[in-house]
C-alpha cells in the first residue's frame, strides 16, 4: 500500500502500523529522519515482537540534505572467547512455513553480542535532533499500555511459537491460557516499557556495561553462552562510507563490506545494465532469462567471493576483471524515512528468528545469529571469534546530485539480495514507479532451485525451462513473505510516495 504526496513532506515506509506512527509523531514534532527512524526502531521492539528485538543488530544508511552519505554498522559481533563444544546450550527448532519447514538454531550458544542499542545511541549523536528520552516516549507508552497484534504479527507468532514461547518469559508475553495470542490480542510489556526508560536516562552503558549486561553474562556463564562482560563492554559501533556506484545518472549508496548483501545487489545490477543496454523488450522471455541469469552469476560470485575479493571488488568493483568472472562463472524488518529537509534514513534490523531467551527483566530476546545458517557458509561454531558477522541486509538510499531520490530495503534473510536487486533494476533501470517496482512478482534463486512468485506469465517459463534445464522450477500460487518485504519511499520533481510492500505488511506514513 502507498501514499502520494502533492507537496514533499515527511514520509515513513514500514513493516507496521504503530511502527510507521512513532516515526510520525516524531517528524510532526520537529525531528529529523534519523530522530523519526530511533523512534520507529524502538517502537518496533513492542509493536513487532513477534520477530524483532533490541537485542539484534543493524544497519543505518544516510544521505541527503547537504550530509555525506554514511553507513552506521551496528550488527551483531561474535564473543572473543570459544568454549568447548560440549558445553555449548544450541539446539534445532523447525519452523513451518507456508512453503515447507526449516530448522535453526537457538539456545544461549546461539546468541552473538548484540549491536542495535549502541546503534541509535551512536546514530543520535551523530545527527539526532531531539532529546533521546523524548525519542523514546512513543515506545515506553505503547510497551506499558499494550500494542494490538495485527493479522501479519499473529501470522509471525504462530510461525516462531517454538522459539519465541520457548521459555517461561516468552509464554507469559505471548500466550492466553497455554495458547498463543491470536490477531486482536494485546501483547503486553511492561519490563520492556521499563528497560527503554531506564536506556533513554542512562545510555548504552546500562546495557552493555551494567545490570542488563550482568543478568545477561551470567545466564550465558551458567547455561553455556560464549558472551561475556568484556565482549559487551568492548562492543563498537562502525561508521562506514557506504558502497556507492552510479547508474542511470545516479548514485546508488549501499551496505559495504564485511557485509555481502551490497556488493552482490551491486555486482548484479552492473550484470543487468550491460543487458539492458542491448535493448531487451519489457517483459519478454529475454529479459526473464537476463534476470536469471544474473542471479546464476551473482551466486557463483558470492560463493566464490571471500575476504580478499571482496577488498578487491570495493576498489575496482565494476572493471572488466569482474565481468570476465561472470562470464566464466537468506526474520528482518526495514524501516525508510525522509524529512522535511530532504534527510533520507534507510534501516533494516534483525534478530535472526529470535534465540528464545529474555534478558530478566526487560523484554528483551537476545538474537539467535551464532545459529543462522545463512550467515556462517562454513558451518555451525565457524566463526571467528571477534568479528562481525557478514550479512545480506541492504539498507539503501539513491541520490541524484546530492538529493535523496529512493530510500529502500528489505527483510527476508536470504532473500533480500534477489529482493533489492530486482526492485532497483525495476526503479533504475527499466524506470518503473515504485508502486510496480515493488508489486512486480520476484525470483530468487539459491544453487540450482528457483523460486517464482505468482504474477508472471506462465507461458514465459515453459520457454525458460528449455534454455536453463539444470534449474529446478517451483512455482507459487501467490505473493508471499518468502520474496522479501520492500518498504520504501521515492521522491522526485512529481512528488514523493512512500510504499510499504504487501509481502511484509507494509505501511506508509501520513503527510506532516
Amino acid at each position: 500500500m502507498g501514499i502520494t504526496l502533492e507537496k514533499k513532506g515527511g514520509l515513513v515506509a514500514a513493516g507496521n502500523r504503530d511502527t510507521a506512527q512513532a516515526a510520525e509523531t516524531i517528524l510532526a514534532a520537529g525531528g529529523n529522519a534519523v530522530d523519526a527512524i530511533i523512534a520507529a526502531t524502538l517502537m518496533s521492539s513492542a509493536s513487532e515482537a513477534a520477530c524483532i528485538s533490541l537485542g539484534g543488530g543493524g544497519f543505518l544508511n544516510v544521505a541527503g540534505s547537504g550530509k555525506k552519505p554514511s553507513l552506521l554498522d551496528f550488527f551483531v559481533q561474535t564473543p572473543k572467547k570459544k568454549i568447548p563444544e560440549s558445553e555449548v546450550d544450541f539446539f534445532a527448532v523447525d519452523i513451518n512455513f507456508d512453503g515447507g519447514s526449516q530448522s535453526f538454531h537457538i539456545g544461549a550458544g546461539s546468541m552473538a553480542v548484540p549491536g542495535i542499542v549502541g546503534g541509535l545511541w551512536e546514530a543520535h549523536q551523530l545527527w539526532g535532533r531531539m532529546p533521546f528520552k523524548e525519542l523514546a516516549q512513543p515506545a515506553i507508552a505503547a510497551a506499558k499500555q499494550g500494542t494490538v497484534l495485527d493479522r501479519f504479527q499473529a501470522q509471525l507468532l504462530a510461525m516462531l511459537k517454538p522459539v519465541s514461547q520457548c521459555y517461561a518469559a516468552g509464554k507469559e508475553l505471548f500466550q492466553i491460557d497455554g495458547q498463543t495470542k491470536l490477531a486482536g490480542d494485546v501483547v503486553q510489556m511492561g519490563a520492556l516499557a521499563d528497560a527503554i526508560e531506564v536506556l533513554a536516562i542512562e545510555g548504552p552503558d546500562e546495557f552493555y556495561r551494567g545490570e542488563i549486561a550482568n543478568r545477561l553474562v551470567q545466564y550465558c556463564k551458567e547455561q553455556g553462552g560464549f558472551i561475556r562482560m568484556e565482549d559487551m563492554s568492548d562492543y563498537a559501533v562502525f561508521q562506514r562510507s557506504p558502497l556507492s556506484q552510479e547508474f542511470s545518472g545516479r548514485m546508488v549508496h549501499m551496505n559495504p563490506p564485511p557485509s555481502a548483501g551490497g556488493q552482490l545487489v551491486s555486482f548484479g545490477l552492473q550484470l543487468l545494465a550491460a543487458e539492458h543496454i542491448k535493448g531487451l523488450s519489457s517483459d519478454s522471455v529475454e529479459e526473464l532469462a537476463s534476470l536469471i541469469h544474473s542471479m546464476v552469476l551473482t551466486g557463483e560470485f558470492r560463493s566464490q567471493a571471500g575476504p580478499d575479493t571482496a577488498a578487491n571488488f570495493i576498489a575496482e568493483p565494476f572493471n572488466s576483471k569482474w565481468l570476465e568472472l561472470a562470464e566464466k562463472l537468506g526474520c528482518t524488518t526495514h524501516i525508510s524515512v525522509l524529512d522535511a529537509q530532504g534527510m533520507g534514513a534507510s534501516l533494516t534490523l534483525s534478530c535472526g528468528v529470535g534465540s528464545g531467551y529474555y534478558i530478566p527483566n526487560t523484554g528483551i530476546m537476545m538474537n539467535n545469529m551464532l545459529g543462522e545458517a545463512d550467515l556462517l557458509m562454513d558451518g555451525f561454531h565457524s566463526w571467528t571469534p571477534d568479528q562481525r558477522l557478514p550479512s545480506m541486509m541492504n539498507p539503501t538510499i539513491v541520490t541524484n546530485e546530492g538529493s535523496v531520490e529512493l530510500i529502500l530495503g528489505s527483510g527476508g534473510s536470504n532473500r533480500i539480495r534477489s529482493a533489492m536487486l530486482q526492485v532497483l533494476y525495476r526503479c533504475l533501470i527499466k524506470n518503473q514507479d515504485l508502486a510496480s517496482s515493488i508489486l512486480s512478482p520476484r525470483m530468487h534463486l539459491e544453487g540450482n532451485d528457483l523460486e517464482v512468485e505468482s504474477g508472471f506469465d506462465p507461458t514465459l517459463f515453459s520457454e525458460i525451462e528449455s534454455l536453463m534445464p539444470d534449474l529446478r522450477y517451483k512455482l507459487w500460487d501467490s505473493k508471499h513473505m518468502f520474496f522479501g518485504g520492500v518498504h520504501a519511499i521515492a521522491n522526485n520533481e512529481k512528488g514523493a510516495i512512500a510504499f510499504g510492500d504487501p509481502r511484509r505488511n507494509g505501511f506508509p506514513a501520513l503527510e506532516y
